[in-house]
């Protein structure tokens, strides 16, 4: 992850859930190999400008799975409760 302020917002032993200011963000599954998922934010897709973004990250272990969960708003500009994925998974 490329940014700052990474803060925990609840991490039991069933879930993680992180909240960041965030430029990038990518997943491997092998350090020497390519990036399985990328994120990446544009203010202008015609400048190539970059901005940060919030994006909210949820890892969820249930019945033997493990759930990926991203949350970013649609306007670059917003942002986004820290609890708001956290309280949509807990219903």
């Amino acid at each position: 992850m490329g940014g700052d302020s990474l803060s925990t917002v609840e991490k039991n032993d069933s879930l993680v859930n992180y909240h960041l200011l965030c430029e990038n963000f990518s997943i491997k599954y092998a350090a020497d190999e390519a990036n399985d998922l990328y994120f990446e934010s544009k203010i202008d897709f015609e400048a190539v400008e970059y901005h940060e973004i919030f994006l909210d990250v949820l890892l969820l272990r249930k019945t033997g799975a493990l759930y990926l969960l991203l949350m970013a708003p649609i306007d670059n500009k917003a942002s986004i409760d820290p609890k708001l994925l956290y309280n949509i998974i807990d219903k």
